[in-house]
């Protein structure tokens, strides 16, 4: 299976016979729309969205599409759990999972880990949640932004 190239020549001669013109403009086309097609999508929505990401996974010859959904999460206090119900059904896996956690002071990444002994901030997801554990030594969290793509 060869790997799509999502870059376009950066000049095309276009030939000046109209009926060879005219094939030379619908490659250049076809060209345009899929290397268009094969970028990810920067769609961030509270609903899901197609990610624009494509995985093939061998023994399989299918690709699957990826989705995106993004969710907004209130606070966490240190040394608490916050679970999400997500409210995704028909998944076959996540391909990505990761956001950024408000404090008072400053912004860190989810998951979070810290060379302060029990100030990690740990992500993870369940079949059917989203769980935030905020370390005992870890601030609280006043707010939170997740992103999970699956297919």
């Amino acid at each position: 299976m060869s790997t799509p190239n999502p870059y376009l020549p950066s000049q095309r001669n276009f030939p000046e016979d109209p009926k060879f013109l005219h094939r030379e403009l619908n490659n250049s086309y076809v060209d345009i729309a899929k290397s268009v097609n094969l970028r990810e999508i920067g769609v961030y929505s509270q609903s899901t969205t197609a990610a624009g990401q494509t995985f093939a996974f061998l023994p399989s010859t299918q690709s699957q599409e990826a989705k995106r959904q993004v969710y907004s999460l209130g606070s966490i206090n240190a040394g608490a759990t916050l679970t999400t119900p997500h409210d995704l059904s028909g998944f076959t896996t996540f391909t990505r999972i990761y956001g950024v956690a408000t404090t008072a002071s400053d912004w860190e990444p989810l998951p979070y880990a810290s060379v302060t002994a029990n100030a990690n901030v740990e992500l993870n997801v369940t079949s059917t949640n989203i769980v935030i554990n905020n370390g005992a030594a870890a601030p609280a969290i006043t707010s939170a932004i997740v992103v999970i793509e699956f297919i």
